[in-house]
């Protein structure tokens, strides 16, 4: 265990974000003690569950098909809910622009894009968030 300076912005009460302990701080510069390897969080907001809020769902296969995969840019998806946005990025993180035909359930990219592995991602109305790696070639 060692005991280190913790430097806040204000004092007040903090929370811990992993375990939502409280803590009051009444200089911003404090001493706390951690064992080795041990780091916390602080936070002057009380986010109630900790990081649950944040938490990935993992949904089964059947949940979401995309095909053909790899593709020219043109997908089919077959999906349990109906979907309210779809975005495709590349590696770097850019938006990819596509449209979706409803009617189809298909996915067509609308500029020329180079040969690589894009990230497909889709938001259901039940706030569901499905992603998916496809290879356009």
């Amino acid at each position: 265990t060692q005991t280190k300076d913790i430097y806040f912005s204000h004092t007040g009460t903090w929370y811990e974000y992993f375990t939502g302990q409280s803590i009051t701080i009444n200089s911003t510069t404090t001493s706390l003690s951690l064992d080795a390897g041990e780091y916390r969080l602080y936070t002057d907001v009380n986010i109630p569950g900790g990081t649950s809020q944040f938490s990935v769902n993992e949904y089964d296969l059947e949940d979401l098909m995309v095909y053909p995969n790899p593709s020219s840019g043109l997908f089919t998806i077959n999906l349990k809910e109906e979907a309210v946005l779809i975005e495709l990025y590349n590696n770097a993180g850019a938006k990819i622009p596509v449209t979706f035909n409803q009617d189809l359930n298909q996915v067509k990219v609308l500029k020329k894009v180079s040969e690589g592995i894009y990230y497909l991602h889709i938001l259901t109305k039940s706030n569901s968030n499905y992603f998916k790696p496809l290879i356009i070639q």
